[in-house]
């Protein structure tokens, strides 16, 4: 028993001598450890509070231009616009609806009364819409949505029904961005309007793009038109009717189109003619929109802001805006022999009737617009996203609704559907 009671203490302190120490060094290695592990940490600190302005080791650069996902955020708010182009050309077409003082000014007892007839019966062309697009730049979503909308779009008015085209000759631009309005929820901060006869002057200042039109474009003498021949329907005087298949004249082929100053007018001025007709056109001046945003933000902002300042501003203006070179005059034109102005004063009058007044470009901006240049700087980075946000296209619900004894043909809208269309864009 006390043999074994001695071997056990013996045992006992051999281990006690050997795991104390182990323990001794194993001790020391973790203090040193830590202690080293706390002294970086200090020294860490120690130098961030000493230098402010240096970059927190294993931290990248803070970059408040950069998405989490590394994509470009640009400055400004989400805001949506307006484009339009009418079809006022009267450097073409004289047949206008005469103007109303221009015929109370005009002395009727020197005009003989044969000169007056067909005043009152006759067809004036009116001055409409060709084209309605309202764009929206979405900052929160990184798209640039683009809806088109028929100039026939039927609303309801305070004076009865009438086409997107009607409301414009009657009311103007800032009723048109009120109907959208109410179509879409999306509220307009800018409309841009474009007279037809200025599309020339705005190749001009911007070139051509091309665009792919998917159907041959014609006209039927009156309008352009992507049908093949015009169809009109003949009553006998024995009550019998009949149909004249009359043919159109071709101006445009179907495919790659690169725009030029003449048949930018024919593309944008073409009717549609149905739901297949209203695709085809949607398509192509989307295209053509969005082609002319991407160059612009592609090119200098300095030079932006020139091209912006003479799209908004009138020519005679252009020599005030900062940064544009000056171009020498035109030369005038040259003289005509009084034999050469006699004649053309006599085509002119037996052309026009005496009660519409000679027809000229009016002196104005190339682009009508409650945009100022004060504006600029808010909306310059959200434009020049158009190069990298989604570009979308978001067709308005429409149904067509062909002419007959009692209406016009027109696109009726589906408020409903396209209000919840653009729900989340009004988030």
């Amino acid at each position: 028993m006390l043999s074994a009671l001695k071997n056990f203490g013996v045992t006992f302190l051999i281990s006690a001598l050997l795991f104390g120490i182990i323990a001794y060094f194993a001790t020391g290695l973790v203090t040193n450890t830590v202690g080293q592990m706390l002294d970086d940490e200090d020294a860490s600190l120690d130098n961030i509070i000493k230098n402010e302005d240096a970059t927190p080791p294993d931290e990248t650069t803070d970059n408040s231009s950069l998405s989490p996902t590394n994509e470009k955020i640009p400055s400004g708010e989400s805001f949506n616009f307006l484009i339009a182009v009418n079809d006022y050309r009267p450097d073409i077409y004289t047949d206008y609806t005469p103007d109303v003082s221009y015929m109370y000014n005009t002395d009727w007892n020197s005009v003989s009364p044969a000169d007056t007839v067909g005043c009152l019966s006759t067809s004036y062309r009116k001055i409409g819409l060709s084209t309605v697009v309202l764009v929206r730049i979405d900052k929160e979503k990184r798209e640039f949505v683009y809806t088109y909308f028929s100039p026939e779009t039927r609303v309801y008015t305070s004076s009865g029904y009438h086409t997107f085209s009607e409301v414009y000759e009657l009311y103007g631009i800032d009723r048109i961005a009120e109907y959208v309005y109410a179509m879409t929820g999306l509220d307009i901060k800018y409309s841009f309007l474009i007279n037809a006869y200025d599309l020339d002057e705005l190749y001009g200042l911007l070139g051509g793009v091309m665009t792919d039109v998917g159907s041959d474009i014609y006209t039927d003498g009156t309008y352009n038109t992507m049908q093949y021949e015009t169809t009109i329907e003949h009553t006998e005087a024995d009550g019998s009717k009949w149909t004249e298949h009359k043919p159109n004249t071709y101006l445009i082929g179907k495919g790659e189109v690169t725009l030029t100053a003449d048949n930018i007018y024919t593309l944008l001025s073409t009717k549609e003619h149905g739901s297949a007709d209203l695709s085809v056109k949607e398509s192509y001046t989307i295209e053509i929109l969005r082609k002319y945003l991407g160059y612009l933000a592609n090119i200098d902002e300095s030079k932006l802001k020139i091209i912006m300042s003479q799209l908004i501003m009138n020519e005679s203006d252009w020599g005030s805006i900062e940064g544009l070179e000056t171009t020498a005059p035109e030369t005038e034109a040259p003289e005509t022999t009084p034999a050469e102005t006699e004649q053309t004063e006599e085509t002119a009058e037996s052309s026009t009737p005496r009660w519409v007044a000679e027809t000229f470009e009016p002196d104005g901006p190339i682009v009508s617009t409650n945009f100022t240049m004060n504006d600029f700087d808010s909306i310059y980075e959200l434009l020049c996203a158009v190069t990298y946000f989604e570009n979308k296209t978001v067709s308005y619900p429409m149904t067509y609704y062909a002419a007959t004894e009692d209406s016009s043909e027109y696109f009726d809208a589906n408020v409903n559907s396209g209000i919840t269309l653009f729900m989340d864009y009004r988030k």
